[in-house]
C-alpha cells in the first residue's frame, strides 16, 4: 500500500472511532443527566466497554496494519461493527424509556 494512501486511511478510520465514541459518551451522559440517572460508576464502565475493549484494540489492530492491506482490513471491518453497535446504542438512547425499536 502506498505510504500516503495508508497515513490517510489509517487518520480516516481513527477520526471514525473518535466521532463514534464521543458521539456515544455525550448523548449518554446528556441524557443520563438530564433523566437524573447519572453516576460516575457508569463511566468507568463505559470506558472499560467501549474504550479498552473495543475503540483501543480496533486503533492497533488498524496501526499495525497500516501498510498490510489484510489486517488494515481486518480493522476496518471491526470499526464498521463497532459503528453499527454504536449507532443502535445511540438510537436506543434516544427514545423514551420503555420504548423500543420497534415500537417507532
Amino acid at each position: 500500500m502506498d505510504i500516503l494512501y495508508a497515513n490517510q486511511a489509517l487518520m480516516a478510520l481513527l477520526t471514525t472511532l473518535a466521532i463514534l465514541a464521543a458521539a456515544d459518551f455525550g448523548v449518554a451522559t446528556a441524557l443520563a443527566v438530564a433523566r437524573g440517572q447519572f453516576a460516575v460508576s457508569l463511566l468507568a464502565e463505559w470506558c472499560q466497554t467501549h474504550l479498552a475493549a473495543r475503540v483501543v484494540p480496533i486503533a492497533i489492530v488498524a496501526i499495525l496494519g497500516a501498510n498490510d492491506a489484510a489486517l488494515f482490513g481486518i480493522a476496518v471491518a471491526a470499526a464498521g461493527t463497532y459503528a453499527a453497535e454504536t449507532l443502535a446504542s445511540i438510537k436506543g438512547n434516544l427514545l423514551p424509556n420503555g420504548e423500543t425499536t420497534e415500537d417507532v
